[in-house]
């Protein structure tokens, strides 16, 4: 047992930015909110010697509202005389004021260089997909690799189809780190493209390299 800074369990839904949406407004329904997730350990990598993992926490932001953060944790394990320890290593939340920062997903590589990738939304964002350079231990400043350009509008998020107003979110993001040292990510997005009957996300996929 390794502690760690404090996180906390979501209390509410991510809001999501009003605007076209043809299915619901079928249906007399308003825009959705979009399941805020768990706390549940989303991604770990081995990478260096370190262990990095992450997962998403509620914070309050600066307007004194709850929004979710994406944590990050990074230990260093070692096997001593058969006995398995480790220590934290870095560790930190990033949020945005309001906005939610859903399912971050982290890859880093042999230099203890990456980024941690995640949805972006919030009442003035539709769901966008957005990253975090990793260097030094710490995290950057947050990119919008791909804004989205509606709000989510499947039919896991009406009432119709036995829903209580919250949309399911979380083909869950994903990171991992090529040959050459550069970070593939992928995420959920809502993009302004052809969709299905009843479904309009995407996954938007990004390279980086730091």
């Amino acid at each position: 047992v390794v502690g760690t800074q404090a996180y906390h369990y979501p209390s509410k839904e991510a809001e999501q930015k009003k605007g076209f949406h043809p299915f619901g407004a079928a249906l007399n329904e308003p825009v959705a909110k979009i399941n805020s997730g768990d706390f549940r350990v989303l991604s770990a990598v081995y990478s260096a010697g370190s262990l990095w993992a992450t997962l998403g926490t509620e914070i309050t932001d600066d307007n004194g509202d709850q929004q979710m953060g994406a944590a990050y944790f990074a230990f260093r394990p070692r096997i001593e005389d058969g006995k398995l320890s480790a220590r934290v290593v870095t560790q930190g939340v990033v949020s945005e004021t309001g906005a939610n920062l859903l399912r971050p997903a982290i890859a880093v590589n042999a230099e203890n260089r990456g980024a941690m990738v995640f949805t972006l939304v919030g009442s003035n964002d539709f769901p966008s997909s957005a990253f975090v350079p990793i260097r030094a231990g710490t995290a950057g400043p947050i990119q919008i690799s791909r804004a989205g350009n509606e709000p989510e509008d499947g039919f896991t998020g009406y009432r119709a189809f036995g829903s209580n107003g919250t949309a399911r979110w979380g083909d869950y993001s994903a990171a991992a780190v090529d040959a050459d040292g550069s970070i593939w990510m992928a995420t959920e997005y809502t993009p302004d493209l052809p969709r299905t009957l009843f479904a309009n996300w995407s996954t938007y996929i990004t390279r980086y390299r730091p």
